[in-house]
């Protein structure tokens, strides 16, 4: 009874867990540059399978026998770091990825941040800054254009494929484009911005893609895909629910008609 009611109990708080990952992705739905979580399952009992009874299992619990232990939960998120489409906004301060890299930008403190979210404006400083006021970094420092116009003495502002920054003939800086040896170690901090703890996963190799101006790279979230998984973790849950309804009137109608049985 108890290991059916602690694998269906597990087993729903799994369900909850992928339904916050979820929901998450289908909020960040219009969030340029967002990439999906994915939430991937596991048995408990999968790294004790060669344990003995009494040997701590990775979860820091004993291993008594496999059917109290064959619980699932959700080991870990793992980001989707497939491309979103590209979409024109003619803001010519936007800037698209056509390949793997991320943006470099410096937080108020110095802090470096790394994001796929590619919509940019100028502050009052003529920096090119992301909304929440990050700083675009360059080759050779913050990108500075201006002083916020939009232009400098009446001459436009242009990026070209390669991410080298111009302002009429003048050339500024080149975006810097950040490449990884495994995107999947960097970690989600919020505000669309990933952090790097590990210097040794920047790649040396060059930026092999191109940039487009006057585009912003949408999410990679597909609502419709979204929905139906929703749909299937909720009838997933539903049926958990079921189970331990069912076990729960099985105790119920054992304790009426045994243990309070007068003789």
């Amino acid at each position: 009874m108890f290991a059916g009611l602690y694998s269906s109990t597990s087993g729903m708080l799994a369900q909850m867990k992928n339904m916050d990952t979820i929901s998450n992705n289908l909020a960040n739905v219009n969030t340029s540059g967002f990439k999906k979580n994915i939430s991937v399952f596991r048995s408990f009992y999968d790294s004790s399978i060669n344990a003995t009874a009494g040997e701590l299992t990775s979860m820091g619990t004993t291993l008594q026998n496999r059917d109290t232990n064959s619980m699932a939960i959700v080991e870990t998120s793992v980001v989707d770091y497939s491309a979103g489409a590209v979409k024109e906004t003619g803001n010519p301060l936007d800037i698209a990825f056509i390949g793997d890299g991320f943006f470099e930008l410096q937080g108020a403190d110095g802090e470096t941040f790394y994001s796929r979210a590619g919509r940019f404006e100028l502050n009052q400083d003529g920096e090119i800054v992301n909304p929440a006021g990050y700083k675009l970094m360059g080759e050779i420092g913050p990108m500075i254009i201006g002083d916020g116009s939009g232009a400098i003495g009446g001459k436009g502002i242009n990026i070209d494929e390669t991410g080298l920054v111009t302002v009429g003939d003048e050339e500024v800086d080149r975006v810097s484009v950040i490449r990884f040896v495994d995107n999947n170690r960097l970690q989600k901090i919020g505000g669309n911005l990933l952090t790097n703890a590990d210097d040794a996963n920047i790649s040396s190799e060059p930026f092999e893609g191109r940039l487009y101006a006057g585009h912003i790279e949408v999410s990679n979230v597909n609502p419709v895909l979204e929905m139906t998984e929703m749909i299937t973790t909720t009838r997933a849950f539903e049926a958990y629910q079921k189970v331990i309804r069912a076990i729960m009137d099985d105790t119920t109608e054992k304790s009426i008609n045994m243990i309070g049985r007068v003789r």
